[in-house]
């Protein structure tokens, strides 16, 4: 069985956020969330909607290398939503492949879902 995430998006841009706030970033903004209601200060509620592809890993890694070429061989990675730890079975394959080729990853998440360890 080939493992799939449902992807809004894959871009590249600056982290506006966090300890990598200003570093070239590609991220990849998954779909789905487990605060149905929403939250306040949620600023991409479409990322729960129904827009969104179903994409495997290997299509996924296809997409992240060729942002990095694009924009001069970018290393960090976040993973946003939505909620990624909604998928967090398919969640952990993603991570272990990035990190199997030298990615820095973080997530950014709702907390409140416990993360696969």
């Amino acid at each position: 069985m080939i493992t799939k995430l449902k992807v809004n998006e894959i871009f590249c841009s600056l982290q506006g956020e966090g300890k990598s706030v200003g570093l070239p970033t590609i991220f990849i903004r998954l779909n789905g969330c487990n605060l149905k209601l929403g939250c306040k200060w949620c600023d991409t509620k479409y990322a729960n909607g129904e827009d969104f592809e179903e994409l495997s890993i290997k299509d996924i890694m296809i997409a992240v290398r060729k942002e990095a070429v694009r924009n001069s061989t970018v290393r960090y990675i976040c993973i946003t939503g939505g909620e990624p730890l909604y998928q967090k079975k398919e969640l952990r394959t993603l991570v272990d492949s990035l990190y199997s080729e030298g990615y820095h990853i973080e997530i950014e998440t709702n907390g409140t879902l416990e993360p696969p360890i």
